[in-house]
């Protein structure tokens, strides 16, 4: 597999903060995704968990389903099943009532559910942790070639053609506070 660059121009990018490469980014309109998700109504019990990428987001997911149904049991459905941005159809998802899954900032998040209170989880790991283990996985892909040094200061420390300090301005540094953390 080629060597995968995660910051080349391809990848959507929306509000100046870039974006996986998802069926649902490119089938449709990025903007519209978007709106369609900040338009969902989820139920009142529902829990929302957003996550950065590989910060333990299935570990979290199974602990708060058990909890939500009061038994040690592992979910049935997957969580990738009622993941927001990867799901091209939210119609099901409207009054749905257990958790959530998103790796996208607040700003996005449905507006019903911020307005209503709803329960929102937010995991933040160690991000040079997350550098750990997102090499790691695009290694046992191998949809990597370069040493982890390479990676690490070519992608967590090297300034996009994105503007990063500009989402530190306002709620859209989700996506880069962890750039910020590793580069202090």
């Amino acid at each position: 597999m080629a060597d995968l660059d995660i910051l080349k121009r391809d990848y959507p990018v929306y509000e100046g903060i870039g974006l996986p490469k998802m069926a649902t980014f490119f089938e449709e309109n990025v903007e519209k995704t978007i709106q369609n998700i900040q338009g969902l109504k989820l139920g009142p019990d529902a829990v929302i968990l957003a996550t950065f990428p590989r910060s333990g987001t299935h570990w979290v997911y199974e602990i708060v389903h058990m909890l939500l149904n009061k038994k040690a049991e592992y979910a049935t459905k997957s969580r990738e099943a009622v993941y927001l941005e990867g799901l091209s159809d939210l119609g099901p998802m409207q009054s749905y009532n257990q958790v959530v899954s998103t790796h996208l900032p607040f700003q996005w998040l449905p507006k019903q559910h911020l307005e209503t209170g709803g329960k929102i989880i937010h995991v933040i790991r160690n991000p040079k942790d997350v550098a750990v283990s997102l090499y790691k996985f695009l290694d046992s892909c191998n949809a990597i070639q370069k040493p982890f040094e390479e990676f690490l200061f070519g992608y967590f420390l090297k300034e996009s053609e994105l503007d990063i300090h500009q989402s530190f301005e306002g709620p859209g540094f989700y996506i880069y506070y962890f750039i910020a953390i590793i580069a202090l």
